[in-house]
Parts: structure tokens; sequence; C-alpha cells
């Protein structure tokens, strides 16, 4: 086969996959109209006593976990501690009402807290979510190593490639769930170590994207 030949193949080659590949979502401006969400049930040890509420921001592009009253969930492992203080879940499910035409995707989050881990313990923050009756759109795992004594932040930062959008046409429940856990691993038998999470204010970014015309 001749150079030009050779280069003619891997041109269409090119071409196929690049009509293969998937193609990033048409994101657009928030709607103008009111969006609202409502928490309709928040449940496990990991979540505030009082429950959340969920205002939408003004601007309609991010939705904002408060929780009522003091908010924080701490997982520890160490003497005398059990399987129900070394895991703190909290199911989050979400009803979030938007305008006729538009859709919306779940993008980044941000959280916040502190731990002190004993040399040879370890702790996980986990996170996934998804719309009723569909698969994760998101599943993240942050590792905490020991030796830690100190304030931390994680952030979530989603390419808009990596959104998954609530499909069009349909009313399905937002799920949000958020998991502390503690490992003593090979930790001091008498150290007690732990990882708390600021549950007071957790902010979810929302992206918008524009649904065909529904057909009568």
């Amino acid at each position: 086969m001749t150079r030009r030949a050779v280069m003619h193949v891997f041109a269409a080659s090119a071409l196929v996959l690049a009509a293969l590949a998937p193609s990033a979502p048409t994101v657009v401006d928030p709607p103008a109209e009111p969006v609202t969400a409502e928490v309709v049930a928040s449940i496990g040890r990991g979540c505030p006593v009082g429950g959340f509420t969920a205002p939408v921001a003004p601007d309609n592009r991010s939705i904002t976990l408060t929780s009522v009253g003091p908010g924080g969930a701490m997982a520890t492992a160490g003497p005398g501690t059990t399987y129900q203080d070394e895991r703190k879940p909290c199911h989050i499910n979400l009803r979030v009402d938007v305008p006729a035409g538009y859709t919306y995707a779940v993008g980044g989050s941000e959280y916040r807290g502190f731990a002190d881990l004993a040399k040879g313990a370890s702790a996980t923050l986990f996170f996934y979510g998804y719309f009723q009756g569909m698969s994760f759109f998101r599943e993240r795992t942050y590792l905490f190593k020991s030796p830690y004594n100190d304030d931390w932040v994680r952030e979530d930062r989603v390419g808009i490639e990596s959104l998954v959008f609530q499909p069009c046409g349909t009313k399905r429940s937002l799920t949000l769930f958020v998991e502390l856990r503690a490992n003593k691993g090979t930790a001091d038998p008498a150290a007690t170590s732990f990882l708390y999470r600021d549950d007071s204010e957790t902010t979810y970014a929302l992206h918008w994207k524009r649904c065909p015309p529904a057909h009568s």
C-alpha cells in the first residue's frame, strides 16, 4: 500500500471514530422561571436530626442542602465503637420542579469537615447520586490517610461531557447519598480516630438543557 493510500485509510478511520464518539450535551442558560426543590426524605445515621431544606439559587444554577438546626456527621473508630459508629450514611430524596421545556443535570459539589486519624487508621467519604429508576450519574470516593489532624475540603468537578440529564418529559425524584466511614486499621487499640463532615450547607451545581417540543 502506498503512503498516500495509508494516509487515506487513517483519515477515513478518524472520521468514523469522530462520528461514533459521544458528543457533549448542549447546555444552555438556566430558565428564567422559578425552580423549586423539596426534600421528600432524609434517612440515615449521618443525617441531621431536623432534616434538610433545599433552596435553589436565584439564578437557578445550584441547589444548597441546608440542615435544619446544627448540621454535622461523624464516623468514629476506636475503643468501644460499633459498626453504627464507624459508618454514618445519609440518603436525601429530592423533588425538583423545573419549567416546561427544560431538564437538568447535577454537576459539581464541595464537602468540608475535620479529621483526626491516628497512625494506621483511615477514613472515607463516599458519594453517589441518581435519578429514580436510573443508574448512578455520579459516584466518588475520597480516601483520608493517617496520620491526619486538620480541616479538609474535597471538591468534585464534573465535566460537561460527563453530565447525565433527567430524561425529558419525566418527573423523576433525585437521590443524593453521602456516607462517612472510619476504619481503625492498624492504629493503636487505645486510639480513637474520626472523620467529621459539616453538612449544614452543601451546594450542588445545576446544568440545564432544552427539551424538544412535546407532540400532541
